[in-house]
């Protein structure tokens, strides 16, 4: 079927696909009501299985994408977000480009690119079907034995994972990128972090909380409500199946950039040696054990929680200790955390905005 064909047979089905790329998988997803199942099974394999790949539209995708790229320019946050991977990773390192490309890489993209790329992706042995809802008398084996029961891995090619994803850059770097008469900075401070598969996980997650994921986190309560430097900013760890980036954002007026950075530089660095109080680690851990059950209000959300534990080769009761065992963090669990994933002496700084007022700050901030 062509792209009107296949979205006028979704729709009589009252079903939604979609497929999405990540670092990690490439998948593709189907809700439809449970009366339809069959049916919108067989449309999910076509999906899945045997895309036509348009030379046409991989062409209009591409050039969407690449005057995206070019609107980069024009957007301050995006172009942190752009430049501090590139910074914090070493030169080559897939991890080190955005996971969109850029515009030498998207440029090359054509259709027999993505032909091959998808043959090379698309393979039963690597594959795993999830499926979620009210099954009871659907015969789902049956379903999925009539949709998917031909495909087989046939030619498939071996894929380039392009060299190992998390090799660090050789050293600390600062950088400066300038964007003349910008009223505010974008700032972006952070290393690279660690894998998913982490033994401390849990302890790691209330760190995290601790130091930049909550609204009373020591950085925001420092930064917005004692210095006024910023509305809002935040750490976090981007964990995948390798060592994804650890970043503190934040944006400031462009004449406060030296001392904001100088004070998550300070942050960084307290994070594994000061006490943790008692109201800092409930505060934590009871965010993160109260909106754990807001992850699986659907069917949806439901699959898409076990789809990361098979994409993280995670064990099968990895969701059901993951309440218990926050609760079980305690104070020198969060130091013990912050100690072997968070170092202030080989953080990266990324900022941009306005050189002329921020570098010589910067510079004698040293």
């Amino acid at each position: 079927r062509d792209a009107v064909a296949f979205v006028e047979a979704a729709e009589r089905l009252g079903s939604e696909m979609r497929a999405s790329a990540s670092w990690d998988s490439l998948t593709v997803n189907l809700e439809v009501p449970r009366s339809h199942l069959a049916a919108a099974m067989d449309l999910f394999a076509e999906l899945a299985l045997s895309p036509s790949f348009p030379e046409r539209e991989v062409e209009r995708l591409r050039e969407e994408r690449l005057n995206d790229l070019q609107q980069v320019m024009a957007d301050a946050r995006r172009r942190a977000e752009k430049a501090f991977p590139a910074v914090v990773y070493a030169d080559g390192v897939p991890y080190a480009r955005p996971l969109g490309g850029v515009e030498a890489t998207v440029s090359e993209i054509d259709r027999e690119v993505v032909a091959v790329r998808h043959a090379a992706l698309m393979r039963p042995t690597a594959a795993t079907l999830i499926v979620c809802g009210d099954l009871e008398s659907v015969p789902v084996e049956t379903m999925v034995q009539n949709a998917f029961g031909a495909w087989s891995d046939g030619d498939a090619l071996a894929l380039d994972t392009g060299g190992t994803p998390d090799v660090a850059a050789s050293d600390r770097r600062v950088v400066v990128v300038d964007r003349p008469d910008a009223p505010q900075s974008e700032i972006r401070v952070g290393h690279v972090g660690t894998p998913r598969q982490t033994d401390d996980f849990h302890a790691l997650s209330v760190m995290n909380a601790l130091l930049g994921g909550l609204f009373n986190s020591r950085l925001n309560m420092l930064l917005r409500e004692e210095r006024g430097y910023t509305y809002g900013v935040s750490s976090s760890f981007d964990m995948r199946r390798a060592a994804g980036p650890f970043a503190v954002r934040c944006a400031v007026e462009s004449d406060v950039t030296a001392p904001a950075v100088a004070d998550i530089m300070a942050e960084l660095g307290r994070i594994g040696q000061d006490q943790v109080s008692d109201e800092e680690l409930d505060a934590a851990r009871d965010y993160l054990i109260g909106v754990f059950p807001l992850r699986f209000e659907t069917s949806a959300q439901v699959a898409g929680a076990l789809s990361g534990l098979v994409v993280h080769g995670l064990p099968d009761d990895e969701l059901d200790r993951y309440r218990p065992a926050v609760a079980a963090v305690e104070a020198d669990d969060v130091r013990a955390a912050a100690r072997a994933h968070v170092d202030a002496e080989r953080a990266s700084i990324v900022v941009v905005g306005d050189a002329a007022r921020c570098e010589a700050e910067l510079r004698e901030a040293g």
